[in-house]
């Protein structure tokens, strides 16, 4: 067994799924501390849906669900190549993990 063989044959490539959550899950996690403290959310494109968290987690739910097939789909085509989009979204969606951390620590 590789890092890469399925433990449920319809997930391939599950640590690529679990680096995909990870990361949405953490970014989820310091933004609903910041908005519990009464902070603001600034990505436009997020904030009409940060009013009501069931909304934001069926949200996160499926920017993982789209992230994970498209990496799938270009992994099987190119090999690493899906973990090109894995790591690029990863570095983006750090940048606000990393400033949602820096918020906190000022303001926890």
């Amino acid at each position: 067994m590789t890092i890469d063989t399925p433990l449920i044959p319809h997930f391939p490539y599950p640590l690529m799924l679990i680096v995909i959550i990870a990361f949405a899950g953490l970014d989820a996690i310091t933004t609903h501390l910041i908005l519990s403290m009464g902070g603001y959310e600034y990505n436009p494109v997020m904030s009409p849906f940060n009013q009501n968290p069931w909304l934001l987690v069926l949200i996160k739910i499926g920017y993982i669900f789209i992230i994970y097939m498209m990496a799938v789909w270009i992994e099987r085509r190119i090999n690493k190549g899906g973990w090109v989009l894995v790591i690029i979204t990863s570095v983006v969606t750090s940048f606000g993990i990393i400033n949602n951390i820096i918020v906190l620590l000022q303001h926890g």
